[in-house]
């Protein structure tokens, strides 16, 4: 995996990491996957985000199609005014007027 450079200066931080995690981390730096630690680990924390965007983005797209978001128009404010119209017709009803 070719690592890239960026040309951003780097901050320090230190982590604490289990032996085993750390025996398979090395092993890719001897295997050639990545020319060290740091590289290896700054290319799996930009993987973890990279998943997890899109994982976030993709729940969100399946909620905004199973709700109707798109197809219907709703947005924020037109789900709050619907429950303050909901909660306007309940205590309508629960108070008798």
């Amino acid at each position: 995996m070719a690592a890239t450079r960026s040309s951003e200066r780097k901050q320090s931080f230190s982590t604490r990491i289990s032996p085993e995690t750390l025996a398979m981390l090395d092993r890719l730096v001897r295997s050639g996957h990545y020319p060290n630690r740091t590289v290896a680990i700054e290319a799996a924390v930009a993987q973890l985000a990279s998943d997890t965007e899109e994982r976030l983005e993709g729940r969100q797209a399946a909620f905004n199609a199973s709700c109707g978001a798109l197809s219907l128009g709703i947005d924020a404010n037109r789900m709050r005014e619907a429950r303050l119209e909901r909660l306007d017709w309940l205590g309508e009803r629960l108070g008798g007027g």
